[in-house]
């Protein structure tokens, strides 16, 4: 299993992140996901890559930044 973190600037409130956790929880592969939405980041565990995760979160537009663990 690996862990991504990214960033994601314009998440700006709950509906936002409700959004995101929509897309990703129902994504093959995501084991398991963290929002902290003060610090505007998302960890994403699981059997999933990070261009996956890029991909399905800019469909609903948003525009990940992947940080370093």
């Amino acid at each position: 299993m690996t862990t991504f973190t990214y960033k994601i600037e314009d998440m700006h409130c709950e509906n936002c992140a409700e959004k995101i956790k929509n897309i990703l929880e129902n994504q093959s592969g995501v084991e398991d996901l963290q929002i902290e939405l003060a610090h505007k980041t998302i960890m994403v565990s699981g059997e999933i890559s990070p261009d996956s995760v890029s991909a399905s979160l800019e469909e609903i537009g948003f525009y990940p930044k992947q940080v370093e663990s």
